[in-house]
């Protein structure tokens, strides 16, 4: 378009150079007014255009970035997940090491109870039979002493 507005102008300025008639000066210059016209509108679009491809460029740029920006901060979450993962891994081990330990702390806790109820029992059932040794001695005890006075008065009869 460019062009042929500049080979049209050429020729209106050649042709007023040579002195050609008024009409066809006149007819040129309305084909150079009509080209300039069509370059004019042709140049707004390409301006146009090129304004919105500037736009679309830096549209790209700032969407790239974002998504640049979005990757690195998912990269972000899965290492603070795989962290929290991991920390409640070793917790939920050392919880269960510690149920271990409490569970066999009272496993030896309830065999000492055990034992020492045994222990009870033998000591209850020695104190029982002392008991009776005693009474048993006692009442023996007291049949002799019967006895003696019974030979006591006796003698003393």
């Amino acid at each position: 378009a460019k062009k042929t507005f500049v080979n049209a102008s050429d020729k209106l300025s050649k042709a007023k150079r040579d002195k050609m008639p008024a009409s066809a000066v006149q007819e040129l210059t309305k084909d150079v007014a009509k080209l300039k016209e069509q370059l004019k509108e042709k140049e707004a679009a390409a301006n146009d255009a090129s304004k919105k491809a500037t736009q679309l460029s830096k549209d790209l740029k700032q969407g790239q970035q974002s998504v640049k920006d979005s990757e690195k901060a998912i990269k972000g979450a899965k290492k603070r997940v795989e962290k929290a993962e991991k920390a409640y891994k070793e917790y939920t081990q050392k919880v269960a090491a510690q149920k271990k330990k409490e569970a066999e702390e009272l496993k030896k806790q309830q065999e000492k109870v055990k034992q020492l109820e045994k222990e009870a029992a033998k000591l209850q059932s020695i104190k029982e039979k002392e008991v009776k040794e005693i009474a048993q001695t006692k009442k023996a005890l007291e049949a002799e002493l019967k006895n003696l006075e019974k030979l006591k008065q006796k003698t003393a009869n």
